[in-house]
This record gives structure tokens, C-alpha cells and sequence, in this order.
């Protein structure tokens, strides 16, 4: 009986999951929340787009379009190996960065720029 709960219980919970975001405030704590996963000190926009449960293109345009949203993100100077642009918060860059990101952030001439929203 319990097996059945807990099978109905997660159906119900991937299901909101899965939901799509209705405003910009949830869209924004989705994407903040993704954000400040304990397991990634970084994202790219397409693992914030999964767990977030949204598209990338939707996290796109809300980082282009959402103030509280921008002021909260930063957008580090550093790619991953195939060049996907990676994104932290303002607060876990200043807590977590290692010396050389930090380096590598303050000397950047080219800042890294989000992709137009397609």
C-alpha cells in the first residue's frame, strides 16, 4: 500500500514540476532556485532550463526582460570545454569563486553576453 502512495505521491509532484511557469515572478524562482542548487556552482543556460522545467529560450528572455531577475545573475567569463556560456548568482559568485575565476573575471575584456532570444 505505502509503494502505491509513494508512486501517486511523485506522479503528483512531477506533475506540478512539470507545469508551465505563469508568470514572471515563478519563472524567476524557478530559475533562481536552479541557480542555487548546492550540486552546481555554475549552470549553463540548458541545465537551468531542465531543472528549472522550462525551455531555454523562455530562461533566456527572462534573464533578458526580468530586472530582479538580471540584477541576481551573473554571467561568468568563463566557458565550459564546448564554449556554453556558464551562469551563477551575484552572491555565490562572491562566496564561491575560486581565486582564479575571480582573476580571470576582474582582467575580462570581453564579457560574456546572453544569446537573442530566437
Amino acid at each position: 500500500m505505502t509503494s502505491m502512495l509513494s508512486k501517486a505521491s511523485r506522479a503528483r509532484r512531477l506533475r506540478s514540476a512539470s507545469k508551465p511557469a505563469s508568470n514572471g515572478q515563478e519563472v524567476r524562482e524557478r530559475i533562481v532556485a536552479a541557480l542555487n542548487n548546492p550540486r552546481f556552482r555554475m549552470r549553463t543556460l540548458q541545465g537551468i532550463a531542465q531543472e528549472a522545467r522550462l525551455s531555454t529560450s523562455t530562461v533566456v528572455q527572462a534573464m533578458h526582460t526580468d530586472a530582479a531577475l538580471a540584477n541576481t545573475i551573473k554571467l561568468v567569463p568563463i566557458r565550459t570545454q564546448d564554449g556554453q556560456l556558464l551562469v551563477t548568482t551575484k552572491d555565490r559568485f562572491a562566496n564561491e569563486a575560486t581565486w582564479t575565476e575571480r582573476f580571470v573575471d576582474f582582467f575580462a575584456t570581453r564579457r560574456p553576453q546572453l544569446p537573442d532570444v530566437a
